[in-house]
């Protein structure tokens, strides 16, 4: 890989914040904590190596939006494709740049918001979302003043008329329903909730003032753009090339992603409930209905035999991908395996006949950069594989 005019310091900027065991926060960074995302210091030292203010970024594997999100604060116009409706929910409340006077309505809702969820209040008639099964198993005794209160929340969200706001609280709701809900022994109170909630809102309004602040100051800054300049797409990544959103616009000259890991059972589509219960209700939560599997997601299913589909999809995906590119674009990704000895000389097969070659970060003498994932939460598959508490970090460019 040449040197491009700027790289020196920034190889061992990029170097460090790759083993960066910082928390994931900052701008809107936990509105949501989504599964297996990278650090916000890793996506932003990549994108301030391989590229220039103006250049397109593109993330085919989006999940939560880091980079999304650090690509806005640099100047940088990005898209962000991920099959999930969760996903790009997530990411299109976390790029958006807030008006004060939506910030302000988020403020005025949160002083209201103790005052309305009462469980002894009417809630909402019963609704689609309950007959389609996004209400599984959070209607036992224990759970049930949770989803009242939610469903109460998201009564009152629906009466707000700015959409944006709408979805802003929605998200705030739905980051509260995660700490309620997903993976505790012991399910709070409806008044812990709604405690919570005013203390999730008000640390997003903070957040997203930030980002608000911080996206108009790279505005000013950067070469002006014809074309919007986050774009969240829920798309299947092996149909990228099919998608409008790059007709008449520069090939992307990053591609900056995490895709799934192979024989690594990972929940992007459910909540865990007092043990293994899972519930859909996060989709209920966005308001975005999905049909989108839990093997869709992943390229595979809970079993490590399953693998041959995902690597067919990994090349599907990446020959997707490159023909957007050119050749002065290149891919930064980190991928995990649960067999890495095995999995990844498979891995490197499947980009290599989607079309791409691998290269190596100048000064590293051909050698690959792995990293220990700090204080990930890991649904392991049935197989009790571990191999994913690392990462190896990987770059490649067209042949």
């Amino acid at each position: 890989m040449k040197r491009c005019h700027h790289q020196g310091n920034q190889v061992g900027i990029f170097v460090s914040a790759l083993h960066s065991t910082e928390l994931i926060r900052g701008l809107t960074h936990d509105f949501y904590r989504y599964p297996a995302r990278f650090s916000p210091a890793f996506a932003r030292a990549a994108i301030e190596l391989f590229t220039e203010p103006g250049d397109l970024i593109l993330d085919p594997f989006a999940g939560g939006g880091t980079s999304l999100v650090e690509a806005r604060v640099l100047g940088r116009p990005a898209v962000g494709v991920d099959l999930s409706p969760l996903a790009t929910f997530i990411s299109k409340v976390k790029t958006s740049v807030l008006t004060p006077d939506e910030l302000a309505g988020a403020k005025r809702w949160n002083r209201l918001v103790l005052r309305r969820l009462h469980l002894w209040r009417k809630g909402p008639k019963a609704n689609g979302w309950a007959s389609d099964g996004y209400h599984r198993n959070i209607n036992d005794r224990s759970t049930w003043p949770i989803r009242k209160s939610i469903e109460l929340a998201l009564q009152s969200a629906s009466l707000l008329e700015q959409p944006r706001l709408e979805r802003f609280i929605r998200c705030a709701v739905l980051r509260t329903g995660q700490w309620a809900l997903d993976g505790r022994d012991r399910i709070p109170t409806a008044s812990e909730f709604r405690t919570a909630l005013t203390q999730n809102l008000q640390s997003m309004i903070q957040g997203a003032a930030a980002f608000a602040k911080a996206a108009r100051m790279a505005d000013r800054s950067s070469p002006t753009v014809g074309f919007r300049r986050t774009l969240s797409v829920q798309a299947d990544a092996g149909e990228i090339s099919d998608l409008n959103c790059f007709e008449n616009r520069p090939a992307p000259k990053l591609v900056l992603t995490s895709p799934p890991y192979p024989g690594i059972h990972v929940l992007y589509n459910r909540w865990q409930v007092l043990g293994r219960r899972e519930s859909p209700a996060p989709f209920w939560i966005a308001d975005e209905p999905s049909d989108v599997g839990a093997a869709d997601l992943t390229f595979g299913d809970r079993r490590i035999h399953a693998e041959s589909r995902y690597f067919k999809e990994v090349e599907r995906a990446f020959a997707s991908v490159s023909e957007v590119l050119d050749r002065t674009s290149i891919v930064v990704q980190l991928v995990a395996f649960s067999q890495p000895t095995k999995q990844l000389p498979l891995y490197l097969d499947a980009v290599s006949n989607a079309g791409f070659r691998e290269v190596y970060l100048s000064g590293t003498n051909g050698t690959r950069h792995w990293r220990g994932v700090p204080n990930r939460k890991w649904y392991a598959d049935q197989w009790g594989i571990n191999g994913s508490r690392k990462e190896v970090l990987l770059f490649h460019k067209l042949r």
